[in-house]
Order: C-alpha cells, then sequence, then structure tokens
C-alpha cells in the first residue's frame, strides 16, 4: 500500500520489513543461500514469497524466511514545515490516536522525539565541555577521564537513555556499592548529570531526582585519615630537631604540620612572590597537580576557588621558612622546595618518604600512614586548642563548615568532651552536681519525708512529740549547730517540718 496525504498529516498502512533475528542460530536455508536472484524476495509486497519458497518442501520452511513481514499504520504530520512520523501501530484507532497526541505534545513543546544518546555519549560530552571551558583543570580533566573509562566497562551506560528501565538503574545501584565511597561519588555524579543533561528533550525527569534512587553507600568501611596523637607529633618533631636527621623533605613537611597546608599547596610556593614578610602573611593560590597523561605539573590554580586564603606565620613557621629559605635551591619556577636539579618534587614520593621515615623511627602503628596527616594534625590541635568550626574552615579552605566537621568528626567529639568535663568542673565548683550534694541536704530531705508522715499521720500529740525528739537526737548527730538549730525552731510550730539546707 502507498502512503496518503491528508491535509496537515496523513495516517496510512504499510509492510515493514525486518530480520528476524531469532532465525540467526540456523541462518539461511540452503535455497535461499544459493539463490542468485533475490529481486522477488527483497522487493516483496504484504507476505507473499518467491516461488522457489513456495515450492520448498524442506523442513527449513519451518525457520527459513529472510524477512519477517507485519503490517503497520503509520501516522505522519506537517510541523514547521517538516513531515514528521509522530506514531506507528498495528491498529489504525490506536496509530491516530497516538499521533494526536504526539502532535499536542510537539506543538506544545512537550513532544520528545526518538534518541539513541546514551548516558557513556552524554557523560563524555560533559567532561570534554567542561574542560574545554575551563571549567575543570588538568588534574580534574584526568580524574574525569578515569571515571570515564571506569564508567565504559558497565553496559548499563551504553543503553539508550530512553530505553533505560527502573529495573536498569536498581540493577546498577546495586553492583557498585561494592566500590569505595569515593568512587561511588565520581560514578554516581557524573551520572547524574547526564540524566540532568537529557532532561527534557530525551527524557522527562531525572530519575536519580527520585528518593529511591538516592546515592547508595559502600559496603566498605571508609578509611580515616587519622591524626598524629600529641605523642606521635612530639615524637615526628623531636626526630626532625635532631640535627643528625637531614631529611630533603623536613621542612616542607614542617610547614605542612604547623599551617594545615596541602602538600601539593606547600610543593607549589613560589620563593618570593607567596611570602609576605612585611605582613607575616603565607599567600596559597597554588598547587601541584597532574595532567591528563598523569605527569606532574605547576598548576594555575588551587585544589577549589575556597582553598585560596593567606595564612598568618607565627613564630614556628616563621623559624621553619627560614630554614627553607636557607636551604633554597635555585630553579626555573623559583620554587622554595625542589629537586636537587630543579625539578618539581612528585607528591607520591614525598608520601613513600614520609611512610619510610614513619616506620623507620616508630613513630606511628604503622597503619593508614600518608602525609595527609600532617595536614590532619594541624586541624585536630587547633580543635583541641579551642578553635571554633567557622574558623577552622576558613584556615583550611573548606568550602563551607560541614566540610570541616564532617573531615574532622572525632576531633570535634573529642573537643565537645572537654567542654563537657570543663561544665562539670563548673557544676562541681558551684556546687549543682548531683553526685556531690552536700550530706547534709541528703539527710535534711530523709528527715522531711519522716517528719511530713508524722504530721499527717493519726498519732497522739504526745506520740508525735516524743518522736519529734528522737529526730533531734538524730539532728544533733549529724549537725549539732545548723540543722539543731533548725529543726529547734520547727518544733515551735505547730506543723513539724525540717528545712531544707540551702547551698
Amino acid at each position: 500500500m502507498k502512503k496518503r496525504a491528508n491535509g496537515e498529516g496523513s495516517l496510512y498502512a504499510t509492510i515493514q520489513k525486518q530480520k528476524r533475528p531469532k532465525f540467526a542460530k540456523e541462518g539461511e536455508c540452503a535455497i535461499c543461500k544459493n539463490c542468485t536472484d533475490r529481486t522477488a524476495c527483497d522487493n516483496r509486497q504484504d507476505y507473499k514469497k518467491c516461488e522457489k519458497c513456495k515450492n520448498c518442501k524442506e523442513e527449513c520452511l519451518n525457520y527459513c524466511d529472510r524477512f519477517y513481514c507485519k503490517k503497520i499504520w503509520v501516522g505522519q504530520a506537517t510541523l514547521n514545515g517538516q513531515h514528521t512520523t509522530l506514531s506507528t501501530n498495528k491498529t489504525q484507532e490506536k496509530a491516530q490516536k497516538q499521533k494526536e497526541k504526539a502532535k499536542n505534545k510537539k506543538e506544545n513543546g512537550t513532544y520528545i522525539s526518538k534518541s539513541s544518546v546514551t548516558l557513556y555519549d552524554l557523560c563524555s560530552e560533559i567532561v570534554e565541555d567542561r574542560y574545554k571551558r575551563n571549567q575543570t583543570g588538568k588534574n580534574a580533566y584526568r580524574t574525569n577521564k578515569s571515571t570515564l573509562k571506569r564508567l565504559s566497562k558497565s553496559a548499563f551506560v551504553h543503553i539508550p537513555v530512553q530505553k533505560i528501565t527502573d529495573k536498569d538503574i536498581k540493577q546498577y545501584l546495586d553492583e557498585i556499592v561494592k566500590n569505595s565511597n569515593s568512587l561511588i561519588k565520581k560514578d554516581y555524579g557524573l551520572i547524574n548529570r547526564a540524566f540532568d543533561k537529557a532532561t527534557p528533550n530525551i527524557i522527562k525527569k531525572n530519575p536519580f531526582d527520585r528518593e529511591e534512587f538516592k546515592k547508595p553507600r559502600s559496603r566498605k568501611v571508609t578509611k580515616k585519615i587519622r591524626a598524629f596523637t600529641v605523642q606521635e607529633q612530639k615524637k615526628f618533631i623531636h626526630i626532625l630537631k635532631d640535627v643528625q636527621v637531614k631529611h630533603r623533605y623536613k621542612w616542607a613537611w614542617l610547614l605542612s604540620l604547623y599551617t594545615g597546608m596541602r602538600i601539593g599547596e606547600v610543593l607549589a610556593l613560589d620563593k618570593d612572590l607567596d611570602i609576605d614578610w612585611d605582613n607575616y602573611k603565607i599567600d596559597v593560590n597554588n598547587t601541584l597537580t597532574k595532567d591528563e597523561n598523569d605527569n606532574i605539573y605547576l598548576g594555575d590554580r588551587t585544589k577549589t576557588y575556597s582553598s585560596q586564603r593567606k595564612l598568618n606565620m607565627d613564630a614556628m613557621v616563621i623559624y621553619i621558612l627560614e630554614q627553607a629559605f636557607n636551604e633554597f635551591i635555585p630553579n626555573s619556577n623559583n620554587l622554595l622546595f625542589c629537586r636537587k636539579n630543579g625539578d618539581l618534587i612528585n607528591e607520591g614520593a614525598s608520601n613513600s618518604a614520609f611512610k619510610r621515615f614513619c616506620d623507620k623511627y616508630n613513630i606511628t602503628n604503622g597503619k593508614n600512614i600518608t602525609q595527609h596527616m600532617l595536614r590532619h594534625s594541624f586541624a585536630t590541635r587547633k580543635i583541641e586548642g579551642g578553635m571554633p568550626a567557622e574558623v577552622l574552615m576558613v584556615v583550611m579552605g573548606h568550602k563551607n563548615v560541614q566540610v570541616t566537621i564532617n573531615t574532622y568528626f572525632d576531633a570535634f567529639a573529642d573537643y565537645k568532651n572537654i567542654y563537657e568535663e570543663k561544665t562539670y568542673n563548673y557544676y562541681e565548683l558551684k556546687g549543682l552536681t548531683f553526685d556531690v550534694i552536700d550530706k547534709d541536704f541528703i539527710i535534711s530531705q530523709e528527715l522531711n519525708a519522716i517528719l511530713d508522715k508524722i504530721n499527717t499521720s493519726h498519732l497522739e500529740e504526745t506520740d508525735k512529740i516524743q518522736i519529734q525528739q528522737i529526730v533531734e537526737n538524730i539532728i544533733n548527730k549529724y549537725d549539732k549547730n545548723e540543722m539543731g538549730k533548725n529543726i529547734h525552731e520547727n518544733s515551735c510550730s505547730n506543723i513539724i517540718k525540717f528545712p531544707i539546707l540551702m547551698q
């Protein structure tokens, strides 16, 4: 059947030919394989087979049909001067309804055209666009490319976005819980941005906005970067003070320990531009980083915008910088710290040296040792010294105070315990603690309870007086002065009552 124009659009029936994948295992029969003239087969209409097939008496007739043919109704309409297919269905009525519905959506701007774009396509586009627009540096670009490579191994990201089902999403999220929280954050974040990019032109809504598809948590226990204990830090400092210990990273490590700078920021300090001796400030504006090929280079910015900061130089920092200046090696980048040949120091080499140093001098227990402990130790000592989280946030170069609290949660918890102890001491000083209340106070409470019972009892007055005398003897036993005086005063009243001693 040929399609017919129908005003703004058309609705017509046609024969659709498509290969039948389920026959792929057996393949074509011998007759079809050896056929040299497939004109009738390739150009046929309706369900008519070529003469060879009709006369075939072989078993292959049960499976061999080069094409599966079916009759469908197609709905089209002219929109913005372009004839567009809006619906296909096996019945005329449903095709018409689908066509009208799609046409209305198209005119209202809510129609979503069919697309074969995958999540991986969108993720790749996001990574490249952000790098081209200088929204991410080389180091972040390298990290994003690693994320892309990791995602490419999952079949989930290669499904066309429009065909992704809830089951697909659930299965993917269930799979990634085996990764660390750090990797989950990177992978989930990039896919989430891809879904956002697909909305609303490819899909209506981002499925990750639904509560059931929130970022999962890893089954792995997150390794915490711990700080030196006070004793460990004392030992670390004492060994580095030893004149016999001349380590090439000595002053860089100490500068990180006493300023809280990231080691990459320390190793990127310009000897003249970043050290302000007039105002005793360190200008943190750069860091060492790596490019997409994992080569180290001097960046043009800090890790984040909030990492750009100016730090005060106290007496300890001034001394460390003076010693570092004395050992300065001239280099093309004018960096305060560099290798003997003037090249940039690799953070990985410095970190390995730090681990060996701590192991050699038995400074820590050997678990989770990295040079980031230096920065963590700085923050911990500041918290222990009473520095508020809002101030520490600025010093550490964090984006917001919640990052600071989350990063140093354990230290703040200990800090809270210290201040709770101080509060307890204050209660003790003022005599407000329950466990150290004066014994006389407790006795007075108990005696008052006894006297209340006596006063409300049905005893005769003479009996009440006798009991009162007994109570007086007890009072005199504990406090012949204050408590006896108080009970004597109360004995003059009609109702016997022993007053509660006040502080």
